[in-house]
């Protein structure tokens, strides 16, 4: 009787283990269909949130335009002919950019421990870019936040060790503006020459930087000729 017990578990057993790879092949057959699945949903709303994201562009844009005096139906003109000239850098000749004073977006909002840069993977990421530029004449200028100051400037936020290593990225001085507005820097972007590079000090010590007040945007652009927006990947 044991013998006959014995083997009927081990029958009972066996027809366990054959449904439970029976239930496994199934869910392995089942698993790509809800993967793509999800990748589609996935698909869905990435392409739902970046729309989101154009529309939000748009409107802040043409707000700003009808905040300079344009009417509704101009300030969407404007808006629509400020996209057409977007362009790559790649898509400019050296005739473009010789000579010319270029501000340069960039992500240099890097770790820090005291004044020692601890992670310089985002000063990295925009070498490439401006070599370009000085390959081609233009006197680049760096502008980026580092941080969050609340009440205007902060030692601690300062961009000096963010210009002293992305100086020895680049083989040169990066000379960093006391400011990232005002006639200081004017006089410096004047009087560089092709190739040089320079690092305004910290934008975010300015409130108005975080509200994209006009005025602020205005006196930030007024020494130079284009403008190149290599952070964030926008």
């Amino acid at each position: 009787c044991f013998f006959v017990e014995k083997k009927k578990n081990k029958m009972k057993l066996t027809v366990a283990l054959l449904a439970s790879v029976a239930l496994t092949a199934s869910a392995f057959n089942t698993a790509p269909v809800a993967f793509n699945t999800a990748a589609s949903t996935v698909g869905r709303t990435y392409v739902a949130l970046e729309a989101s994201k154009n529309k939000q562009k748009i409107a802040s844009r043409t707000k700003w335009a009808e905040s300079r005096g344009f009417g509704a139906e101009e300030a969407a003109e404007e808006v629509a002919a400020a996209a057409g000239r977007k362009k790559s850098i790649s898509d400019l000749s050296e005739d473009e950019l010789k000579g010319k004073k270029v501000l340069v977006r960039c992500d240099v909002n890097v770790p820090l421990d005291g004044k020692t840069i601890t992670d310089d993977t985002r000063i990295r990421s925009s070498i490439p870019t401006i070599e370009y530029l000085k390959s081609k004449g233009a006197i680049v200028t760096v502008c980026s936040h580092l941080g969050r100051p609340k009440d205007g400037p902060e030692d601690k936020f300062s961009l000096g060790p963010c210009a002293a290593r992305m100086g020895e990225l680049l083989g040169q001085e990066v000379k960093l503006a006391p400011d990232c507005i005002g006639d200081d820097v004017a006089a410096i972007v004047a009087a560089a020459a092709e190739g040089d590079v320079i690092m305004l000090e910290n934008t975010r010590f300015y409130k108005e930087e975080t509200k994209n007040e006009p005025e602020f945007v205005e006196k930030l652009a007024a020494p130079f000729d284009l403008f190149v927006n290599d952070a964030f990947g926008t």
